[in-house]
């Protein structure tokens, strides 16, 4: 289901912001770099993407990425949530991500829903 999740991310942001470089990054030799970068009129941002099922799994590499790059740039955690039946989409900064309260961001919107992500990073680039 993550992948799933990734792949249409991923194409709704190339199809959404034009002259944007946008790369995928995981696969078996990249542990701990964000599953996509997003490079757009003059900025970078990093996006490591989660399905919370409620919980987040993740390895102490991705931690330790996340947070040097958030310090030095902009990485955010794109969180999928699935509870029950309910769905939401968070966008959390990662140092929240680590100390569990990612569900406190105020970043975020009922359903999966890419095209909130896509907005986000397009203010963040303006």
């Amino acid at each position: 289901m993550e992948t799933q999740l990734k792949s249409a991310l991923t194409r709704l942001l190339r199809k959404s912001l034009k002259n944007a470089v946008i790369f995928r990054h995981e696969d078996q030799y990249t542990a701990g770099i964000p599953d996509i970068s997003v490079t757009w009129n003059g900025h970078t941002t990093w996006l490591e993407v989660k399905l919370a099922n409620p919980r987040i799994k993740g390895r102490g590499i991705q931690k330790h990425t996340a947070m040097e790059l958030a310090k030095s740039g902009k990485c955010w955690y794109v969180i999928y949530v699935t509870y029950k039946d309910l769905h939401s989409t968070i966008i959390a900064e990662p140092k929240l991500v680590y100390q569990d309260e990612w569900m406190f961001s105020d970043k975020f919107v009922a359903d999966y829903d890419h095209k909130f992500v896509v907005d986000f990073i397009r203010e963040s680039h303006s």
